[in-house]
């Protein structure tokens, strides 16, 4: 990579020079929601994630609680702090959605489904926010714990997807 391009980035970023160490998560998330985009034919609808949700939690082999450490981390994270709430909720599509997304917070939804589904939506909102402009690049250092989550998450749904591989 050029020096130039590294400046521009470090520039976007507010930094002086760019901490690849710190960034590692960002671009391990953009890989892993390639591959997910990829098996879903390149367009990952909330429809089309949703399905695989439900078909990877329907299997013999599928186990809720390797997503449990995760879930606790979005609710304490989504929970506690007022202000992350409605950035993760905000565009967050249908009603049902955004209510099953709240409802994971809460801790009250009761079906493995129901929680995997929801689960995937913050993924799926940070793609949309990383993407479309709406995730502040000034604060990506500060989101090294949220994207090394979320990248385990897409790794066990990843290992979900194809039966435990």
């Amino acid at each position: 990579m050029s020096s130039e391009v590294e400046r521009a980035v470090a520039a976007f970023l507010g930094e002086a020079e760019i901490d690849w160490e710190i960034l590692k998560p960002v671009m391990c998330f953009v890989v892993l929601w390639n591959r997910l985009e990829a098996q879903h034919g390149q367009h990952l609808t909330l429809r089309r994630l949703e399905s695989s949700a439900d078909s990877a939690a329907a299997s013999p082999a599928f186990d809720i609680l390797r997503y449990e450490p995760h879930v606790a981390f979005f609710q304490g994270r989504y929970r506690d702090s007022s202000p992350r709430l409605p950035a993760l909720l905000r565009d967050s599509g249908e009603p049902k959605v955004r209510q099953r997304m709240e409802r994971l917070i809460a801790g009250t939804l009761e079906s493995s489904q129901d929680i995997l589904t929801a689960v995937l939506m913050i993924p799926y909102r940070i793609r949309n926010n990383l993407f479309h402009g709406r995730k502040d690049t000034f604060q990506l250092y500060a989101q090294t714990e949220l994207f090394t989550h979320v990248n385990e998450v897409l790794c066990l749904f990843h290992s979900d997807l194809s039966g435990g591989r």
